[in-house]
């Protein structure tokens, strides 16, 4: 909200304050917005959610307020995202099947090494990139480092003193 340029004020119902995230939930239970506004069912939302039941009525209007005014721009956002993704998502399925129809296509004169090499590649670009040179520094017959070298309990002598100018 501060993003917006305007402050988000937690709103009191019945002298406490009233938790956005159970009346969305509570909401998304009685099967969103539209449907509790079309079965006018904001009373029994406010019953669930505890509030006193000799005034369930006035809390559910109270209640349908707020939530127009708070989280139903939370539910067209979510919503608006949820239809782009399906759509990105759709884009990308589309372009993965054109990508191995494509790659289906046997290319001439290969040998197996190297139609395997390349469907690996193809299957991921890390191990494309992946190279091999060898084990690591313990091979055989090679000359152990000298492990004279100590730095535990070793005083380090800095030339520079850095809480000299203090």
């Amino acid at each position: 909200w501060e993003l917006q340029g305007s402050t988000l004020k937690i709103p009191i119902v019945e002298k406490r304050a009233l938790d956005l995230f159970t009346l969305k939930k509570y909401v998304n239970k009685f099967g969103g917005m539209t449907k509790v506004n079309a079965e006018k069912k904001w009373g029994s939302v406010a019953a669930d959610m505890g509030y006193n039941a000799t005034n369930v009525q006035k809390i559910g209007v109270l209640l349908k307020s707020h939530y127009e005014r708070i989280l139903y721009p939370l539910d067209v956002f979510e919503q608006e995202e949820a239809a782009k993704a399906k759509a990105e998502l759709e884009q990308n399925k589309k372009e993965m099947e054109k990508q191995l129809k494509e790659k289906k296509k046997p290319k001439p004169n290969m040998s197996k090494t190297e139609k395997a090499e390349e469907d690996s590649k193809a299957f991921s670009k890390e191990l494309a990139r992946l190279q091999f040179y060898g084990a690591g520094p313990k091979l055989p017959g090679l000359p152990i480092q000298d492990k004279t070298e100590k730095t535990r309990g070793v005083k380090l002598n800095f030339e520079y003193d850095p809480l000299a100018k203090y």
